[in-house]
Order: C-alpha cells, then structure tokens, then sequence
C-alpha cells in the first residue's frame, strides 16, 4: 500500500490469513483502525539499521489502532510507527479481552492517554518482541504501557525510555497480572510512583536480564511493587542491573533471583579508563606501560 493509502479501507477488503504490506512514508487514518476479529498481519518496511519506516500518525486527535474482538496471537502488527495517538485507554494501542496480537519491531512516540499512554491491554496476552515505547504520556498511570487485569503478556527485548505518568512512568501492572519481561530496557522515565516499572494488586511481572536506569520518582524510582495479598506471588528480578534511579530505587515487596547489579551509580562504561577506578589519568598510562610485552 503507497503511503497515505487507507488502512482501514484494506482491512475491510481483506480476510483472515491476509498481509497488507505497507510501504515507507506518513499514513494519517482519520478514524481508529481496527481488525474487526480478523487475523491478518499488517507489516511495514524499515531502513538500513532495520528501523521501521511506516508510520501511522494519530495527529493528536484518535487512538490509533484498537483490536478487542478476540483476534489472538495471529494478529500481528509488525515494522511500524505507531505515533500521536491520544485516548481515553490506550492512545497508540488498546488490545481487549481475548485480543493478543503479536507485534514485532515496532515503534510507539508521543502518544498521550489517561491509562495506557503508548499501550493499554485488559484481560489478555500479546507478545511484543523488540519494541520501542518513547516519550508517551499518561495523565494517570502507564505512561508507555498498561497492563490491567490479569494480563499474561510477554516483553522480549524491549525499550522503555522517557515516558511520564503519575503511576508506572515506563510500565504498570494492576491486579493479578504475570507477564515474562526478558532482556528489557527502562531509562529516563519518569512518575510520582514507580518511574521504572509499577506494579499494583498481586501484580507479579517476572524480570530477567532486565536494566533500568536513570528513572525518576518521588517513591520507587526504578521498581514500586505494592498490596500484595499472596505473598508466594511477589515480583521477580533476575540477572539484571538497576542503577543510577533517584530517589529510593526500590520501594515494596519483590524476589530478588540473583545476578542483580543494585548500586546509586551506574557504571561508567570506557574504554579509556584502563585499570577500572573511573577516572582517566595518570594511572592508565602506568598500567599501559606495566602491561607492555604481556596479552593485557
């Protein structure tokens, strides 16, 4: 489909099983697409580093896109820009009861909503591999993404990076939820409660390989785990680093599963500083010169 085409036009003509294929450039749908049910794959192109080049743009006046009638995983959203959306629950994507799709190497910016700024899912479980949630908003709570209701969803490889909201800068959890987050980066978000990630109502999201960094807020800046009634159903955080988050990093109950690196300061990674004490100086040359004839 040729940039600007009509989305929604193609899905109505299309069938489940169907691809509609979109080419590089600015789509501007002026209603909320939606699959009706369908289970199509609807696809984007991307640039040399693998980014995607199709953008669908709310301009700030719909959500864009929506799926709630019990799709499941063969709805797939892949290579796509999912920006400007505004809503009440999900600005860029709401995904209801039964709707799961499976959404690849996509890009949700600038979205606003007052749960759910980037993402909103209720009562379902979609899979997001290799997903970029960035700058989104949320007046309430899940400025990039919202979970609520027994959400079992999966985060393989994803970015969380300077979204606001008051509860769960980057994610929230609420009320009986357990995704699997692995290999996850949350840096710069922002929110009065959990800058990071929150998480709310026996909600128990099981973290691997995770790295948050730099997120602020005024009680748990990196992880803000509260009112959990089973007690063998806690937060999980495993292998992963959390550094650099002002205020009390992490604030309620949660399992630590080892392997975690927890420090106020994060390390400093350069190849400059030689023998490790985070300065450049002197030092460095000494080591250099001590090294000199050996495999250092």
């Amino acid at each position: 489909m040729p940039s600007g085409g009509d989305i929604q036009a193609a899905i109505n003509q299309s069938v489940s099983g169907d691809t509609i294929q979109l080419e590089s450039g600015i789509y501007q749908p002026t209603e909320t697409i939606d699959p009706f049910g369908k289970r199509i794959t609807l696809i984007g192109t991307v640039d040399a580093d693998g980014l995607p080049t199709s953008i669908i743009d709310g301009q700030n006046s719909i959500r864009v896109m929506q799926c709630d009638n019990g799709e499941g995983l063969s709805l797939q959203f892949e290579n796509l820009v999912i920006q400007n959306g505004t809503a009440d629950k999900g600005g860029g994507l709401y995904c209801g009861y039964s709707a799961a799709p499976t959404i690849t190497n996509c890009t949700f910016i600038d979205n606003s909503a007052n749960k759910g700024g980037g993402m909103y899912i209720y009562w379902t479980s979609p899979t997001l591999n290799d997903c970029r949630f960035i700058s989104n908003s949320a007046d309430e709570e899940g400025g990039g993404f919202f979970a609520e209701y027994r959400c079992t969803h999966t985060l393989n490889n994803c970015e969380f990076i300077n979204n606001i909201s008051d509860v769960g800068g980057g994610l929230r959890h609420y009320y009986y939820c357990y995704p699997m987050i692995f290999d996850c980066t949350f840096i710069g978000n922002q929110a009065l409660y959990g800058g990071g990630v929150a998480n709310l109502y026996d909600s128990s999201p099981s973290m691997h390989n995770c790295i948050l960094r730099e997120n602020v807020a005024t009680v748990g800046s990196a992880l803000y785990s509260r009112h959990f009634l089973d007690k063998f159903m806690l937060p999980a955080v495993l292998n992963s680093e959390i550094c650099g988050n002002s205020a009390t990093q992490i604030i309620g109950e949660w399992i630590d599963g080892g392997g975690n690196f927890i420090a106020e300061d994060c390390p400093v990674d350069c190849p400059a500083d030689l023998n490790g004490d985070g300065v450049i100086n002197g030092s460095d040359i000494t080591f250099i010169i001590g090294s000199w004839g050996t495999d250092d």
